[in-house]
């Protein structure tokens, strides 16, 4: 009797396990920021990351761009979705309408998006 119970609760244990691996959506990372001037007054800065699913589970990410003026200290920010499947890493930009200054691009990504 007491074997049967083991034998469930371990079914049961691996279940939950596959389970939360199969079901668990991405673990995204931004890495390596960049911002590009615009090549003509009145365009938007470009700003780019890379964004990597260090997780085992496939779905939508919300990355958050931001540019922080470096004398101001004011913050412009965009956000972008992205699918990630297991183990991609992708290159996500957006276009950020700023007045001229010098910027430090900051990258954020999260799961679940809010």
């Amino acid at each position: 009797m007491k074997v049967r119970w083991l034998l469930l609760f371990a079914g049961l244990l691996a279940l939950t396990a596959l389970w939360v691996v199969n079901c668990s959506g991405p673990r995204p990372v931004a890495s390596d920021p960049r911002v590009e001037a615009p090549l003509r007054a009145g365009d938007p800065y470009h700003v780019t990351a890379l964004v990597s699913n260090e997780g085992p589970g496939h779905g939508e990410a919300r990355v958050t761009f931001r540019l922080r003026d470096t004398q101001t200290g004011r913050v412009y920010q965009q956000i972008a979705s992205v699918t990630l499947d297991p183990d991609e890493t992708i290159v996500v930009g957006v276009d950020i309408a700023a007045p001229p200054s010098q910027y430090e691009p900051i990258v954020e990504a999260e799961y679940p998006p809010r």
